[in-house]
């Protein structure tokens, strides 16, 4: 109980202080987990913001006049200082709670156009950004090409072929003539036994008439 109420004036879950799951199921852990994030992002930005900020810019400053930074000139700073004090700080991400649902989102918001990959990799990629990722991925298929392997991931393996010339659709073939009466066998053998049957029955009739 007093754990409880610790978290509560904390500001994250009890679950995130105590470790203790044993009391909730997946959907209030993982509700609870995102909105501790929440609290760890404001924490990451007021951070950065109020202790990151102002370190970076007075040692940039002192190093600027001590000229122990190459290629960068003191006349050239005190010109434009906001320049070379815009700096980026890349504070840690979370990994997936449950990755096939959230790729899965990610991969939709995208392309819907309610999210960047930049973002997606900030939330996700633990501290990297999306020129990271790229430089890691273009060394990734360099190799693959260099060893002649070929992965899932390899996206140019699974591109179909492209065909310029559309292809002529298949001429339907004509249907089979049908064979002359007269040279088929079984219509022949026919004639002959109607034939043979009616001289028969002529010559009977001859002679049953005398």
């Amino acid at each position: 109980m007093m754990l409880r109420e610790v978290a509560s004036g904390v500001g994250c879950s009890y679950e995130s202080l105590s470790r203790d799951y044993s009391q909730s199921n997946y959907s209030s852990s993982r509700l609870a987990l995102l909105d501790d994030r929440d609290l760890w992002r404001m924490l990451q930005s007021w951070y950065i913001r109020s202790v990151m900020t102002p370190i970076y810019r007075t040692w940039l400053r002192q190093a600027v006049l001590a000229g122990a930074i190459e290629g960068l000139n003191r006349t050239e700073y005190a010109l434009n200082p906001r320049k070379f004090e815009a700096a980026c700080f890349k504070p840690r991400g979370w990994s997936w709670i449950d990755p096939t649902k959230e790729v899965a989102a990610y991969k939709d918001a995208i392309r819907c156009g309610f999210t960047t990959v930049s973002a997606v990799i900030a939330a996700t990629g633990e501290g990297r950004d999306l020129e990271e990722v790229l430089k890691e991925r273009a060394r990734e298929l360099e190799l693959m090409e260099e060893y002649d392997l070929t992965f899932d991931t390899d996206t140019t393996a699974q591109a179909p072929p492209e065909t310029n010339a559309a292809t002529p659709p298949a001429e339907a073939e004509p249907p089979p003539e049908e064979e002359p009466a007269s040279l088929n066998p079984t219509v022949t053998a026919a004639e002959k036994m109607l034939q043979q049957a009616g001289r028969t029955h002529g010559q009977r009739k001859y002679r049953f008439g005398f």
